[in-house]
């Protein structure tokens, strides 16, 4: 009978420490890496985001390349039943070439070509409407269409909204404005690691 009640007392201690760690993690920001062999892990991420009551949309960056964004789970510790995801999506598809142009689509870009004339060099630009870069650049000028035309392509300026690290869209419900302490995990794949004993 003593080994029983013994035995409860210590489960209930282990309850009350585990419960305390709890607690503690709440109140800080950090980041917890768990690794499994076959090169995955799960990370686990206490961040402060800054939400009004509504609806919200935050870019939650700095994830890890490989994440699988079908594993990702959210939870607001300072208002945990009136915060929820109602929509997310993962932006991988990072500033490149065809995604600059693909903003330009419609719009004016220009085309800055070379010429040589008797071992001199001139260069001419001219503005072109950019109607398509999907299978080779598509312009048009004036009333001639050119297919990937030679020369340099001079944009009049960086478009906004483009992404330059892995970046989970949220759409958030708030009921409560202000700070909120969140707590994100999500698996991810192609970590490595290695264990050196002294």
């Amino acid at each position: 009978m003593f080994k029983r009640f013994l035995f409860f007392l210590t489960l209930v201690c282990f309850a009350v420490v585990i419960c305390n760690a709890e607690a503690k993690e709440r109140t800080d920001e950090g980041v917890g890496l768990t690794i499994y062999n076959g090169n995955w892990a799960v990370v686990k991420e206490w961040r402060k985001i800054e939400l009004k009551s509504g609806l919200n949309t935050i870019k939650f960056q700095d994830v890890a390349k490989f994440i699988d964004p079908t594993s990702v789970s959210f939870k607001s510790l300072t208002d945990p039943e009136g915060t929820y995801v109602i929509e997310q999506n993962y932006e991988y598809d990072l500033v490149s070439q065809d995604k600059l142009l693909q903003k330009y689509i419609d719009k004016n870009i220009t085309l800055e070509q070379e010429y040589y004339d008797e071992q001199k060099r001139y260069v001419k630009r001219k503005d072109v409407k950019l109607m398509s870069v999907q299978g080779g650049m598509v312009v048009q000028d004036g009333q001639e269409i050119a297919i990937n035309p030679a020369g340099r392509i001079i944009l009049p300026a960086l478009p906004e909204g483009l992404i330059t690290k892995p970046t989970l869209v949220w759409i958030i419900d708030a009921k409560k404005s202000g700070q909120h302490l969140c707590k994100v995990a999500y698996q991810t794949e192609n970590i490595n690691w290695n264990a050196d004993y002294i």
